[in-house]
């Protein structure tokens, strides 16, 4: 029997480009914040401007959480992707919460 297996990362990884695509990672970027400006890591901001915008502020920058809706359209695309019925907890964590 043939299973797809996925590896999520929501963390600042720093993995390059090519390595997130020949292993097939799907990255969640995790919101940057420098001071009222906020950036999608990997997206709005690469690894050498964050580290350039770093070393000309005053304040050091400030993380959260992608929002539950990033999560749950990621999660959409995999699961349309792998065809699987079932995901891992986190998915079914995110949507046993939707309601609230």
């Amino acid at each position: 029997m043939w299973t797809q297996q996925f590896i999520e990362l929501f963390i600042m990884a720093d993995l390059p480009p090519r390595v997130v695509e020949e292993l097939g990672i799907t990255v969640i970027p995790i919101n940057i914040h420098f001071g009222t400006e906020v950036y999608r890591d990997g997206i709005d901001i690469t690894t050498e401007e964050f580290y350039e915008k770093l070393d000309g502020s005053t304040n050091f920058p400030t993380t959260s959480a992608p929002s539950p809706g990033v999560f749950g359209e990621t999660y959409d695309k995999i699961f349309k992707r792998t065809r699987k019925n079932t995901l891992d907890d986190s998915y079914r964590s995110l949507f046993s919460h939707r309601s609230i």
